[in-house]
């Protein structure tokens, strides 16, 4: 193989990887932002106050964000174990 070529399939591999963990890194954040939405709320009868609550209960969109953020860890996990197993030799397990 070319090796131009090699360069470049490792370079394609590699920024198939941060992307990858981008989509990890967002959809965490997206998780965890909604997560810390569930606050309590207290309340005041002495005086006249406004209180901002958070949610009360998982919704159907809490669940697919939950969804969302498992899809892309192992979607990293597949890609990264791919972009490890390609500096291994080749013909270990057959002619190749």
């Amino acid at each position: 193989m070319n090796t131009y070529k090699k360069v470049f399939l490792l370079l394609l591999k590699l920024i198939i990887l941060i992307v990858s963990l981008s989509f990890v890194y967002f959809t965490g954040l997206v998780f965890y932002r909604d997560m810390i939405s569930f606050e309590s709320c207290s309340v005041n009868n002495t005086d006249l106050s406004i209180q901002s609550c958070g949610k009360t209960s998982i919704g159907f969109g809490d669940v697919m964000i939950f969804i969302l953020f498992i899809l892309a860890l192992t979607f990293c996990i597949s890609v990264l174990y791919w972009f490890i197993i390609s500096f291994r030799k080749k013909g270990r397990y057959g002619k190749s």
